[in-house]
């Protein structure tokens, strides 16, 4: 069985060892939503380090509000930061565990998060003009 739908309306596919799959809107999300968090991520970083220094911890922690991420996302991305000199790292003693490690931004780091900051405004300005209908001029 397979139905050809329109936005948002479910699909089923009868698969022919009787399993079904089932791809809805929630799921196209998911895979849109993936893309846009790995294009999004290292501004949310750098974003939140503009505003103080963050253990990693702390920084999957605020970002989880807003999307879905763990802490094997999160280290990766701090360590290729890293290595490019954008953040720069400090181990602080801690009385609740072992030592964290927090993060700082650079210099070179608050250059990068203004230009990605000014791209994405300039981005997500685009995109919703698009969604509210309106016309390029």
């Amino acid at each position: 069985m397979q139905n050809k739908v329109a936005c948002g309306i479910i699909q089923t596919y009868k698969i022919p060892c009787g399993t079904k799959y089932l791809a809805n809107k929630e799921k196209r999300g998911n895979t849109m939503q993936s893309q846009l968090k790995r294009g999004t991520l290292e501004l949310c970083v750098l974003s939140i380090l503009c505003r103080g220094d963050r253990y990693g911890y702390e920084l999957v922690n605020i970002i989880s509000g807003c999307m879905h991420i763990t802490e094997g996302t999160i280290y990766p991305l701090m360590k290729r930061l890293k290595d490019a000199g954008s953040i720069d790292s400090y181990i602080v003693e801690s009385q609740e565990g072992p030592p964290r490690k927090y993060y700082t931004i650079t210099d070179s780091g608050r250059t990068i998060q203004r230009e990605q900051e000014t791209e994405w405004r300039s981005f997500s300005t685009a995109i919703n003009s698009i969604l509210d209908g309106e016309e390029p001029k």
